[in-house]
C-alpha cells in the first residue's frame, strides 16, 4: 500500500475470500497509520478514562527506575501521543503509577 516514497504494509489474513479482501482495501483511507493521522477524534468516542470506586484510599507508587535504553524509546512514544494532543495533564496526582514498557514481538 502506498506509493513509492512512502511505503505502506497491510497484512490480511488468509480465510476472507477474495470478495472480502478487495472491499478491505476499497477501504484504505480509515486506517491511520501514524499518531498524525488520528489527531482531532472526537473525545467523546474515543477516550479513555479510569473509573474509581468512592472512599477508596489513593495509592502512589514508588518510582522504578528504567533501563536508560527503554526510556528514550518510552520518551520518543510520549512525545508522539503529545503532540498529538492524545495526552493531558493528570489531574489527580496522587493515583500515580509507574510506566510498564510492553516491548513488541519481533516477527
Amino acid at each position: 500500500m502506498g506509493n513509492e516514497e512512502i511505503k505502506r504494509e497491510l497484512k490480511i489474513g488468509i480465510l476472507i475470500t477474495p470478495k472480502e479482501r478487495e472491499e478491505l482495501v476499497t477501504y484504505i483511507d480509515v486506517f491511520a497509520w501514524s499518531y498524525e493521522d488520528m489527531s482531532g477524534l472526537d473525545t467523546d468516542i474515543v477516550v479513555q478514562r479510569v473509573l474509581l470506586v468512592e472512599g477508596c484510599k489513593s495509592v502512589k507508587e514508588k518510582l522504578r527506575r528504567i533501563h536508560s535504553d527503554v526510556l528514550i524509546k518510552a520518551k520518543v512514544e510520549i512525545k508522539k501521543h503529545w503532540n498529538t494532543d492524545f495526552l493531558e495533564v493528570v489531574k489527580c496526582p496522587q493515583r500515580v503509577s509507574n510506566i510498564v514498557v510492553v516491548p513488541k514481538k519481533e516477527r
